[in-house]
């Protein structure tokens, strides 16, 4: 982000400075969405705060959703090995001694 203010500062145009940015490194990813987020700003003058506080607000409903995905895997994950132990000790305890007994009397 500092290369790119530099090379704005210096007179670069905007798609020249962002070239200096590193499209492979680890925020990439952020950093595309805060040239989404400026480049109207940049290139027609307008104010960046309803984009900044929209790209927050975007990034913040995807953030909660990948936080849900995750805890809804994480539960399907805990219940299945639950399940597969409690399942057999029912039927063990509860079914087959109700067999017996209606078997047996």
């Amino acid at each position: 982000m500092i290369r790119v203010a530099r090379a704005l500062n210096r007179g670069a145009d905007w798609d020249n400075a962002w070239g200096v940015a590193d499209p492979d490194g680890p925020d990439a990813a952020a950093l595309a969405v805060i040239r989404s987020a400026l480049e109207p700003s940049w290139k027609h003058g307008i104010s960046p705060l309803l984009r900044i506080e929209t790209t927050i607000e975007q990034i913040d409903r995807d953030e909660r959703q990948r936080i849900e995905e995750a805890a809804a895997k994480l539960s399907v994950r805990v219940l299945v090995p639950m399940g597969l132990c409690f399942l057999p000790a029912f039927i063990l305890i509860g079914v087959i001694p109700s067999i017996i007994s209606f078997a047996t009397g």
